[in-house]
């Protein structure tokens, strides 16, 4: 049972049809695999910003939030728009 064990731990390793150009562990730990996440896109008063910046905001700052599902060619995991609202000044 040990040894059934230790080849299926291996076998994803191992490449049975190689071709001569191609690493034998592409697709394993090759980056090109590595795809984009699948968090939405989201935008800050119109500009893009990284979804770090959400955990960072005040949500009393937040005028209104807009969840658009249907631009999949340009975002296909969705977009998320954020309007703060606007500070008076003095």
């Amino acid at each position: 049972m040990k040894k059934l064990l230790l080849a299926f731990a291996f076998l994803p390793m191992l490449s049975f049809a190689q071709d001569a150009n191609e690493s034998p562990r592409k697709g394993i730990f090759d980056s090109s695999v590595i795809k984009e996440s699948n968090d939405p896109a989201v935008f800050l008063d119109g500009q893009r910003v990284d979804k770090s910046v959400l955990s960072k905001m005040n949500p009393d700052d937040i005028k209104y939030i807009t969840v658009i599902k249907t631009d999949k060619n340009q975002y296909p995991n969705g977009k998320i728009e954020i309007i703060l609202k606007k500070q008076k000044e003095s």
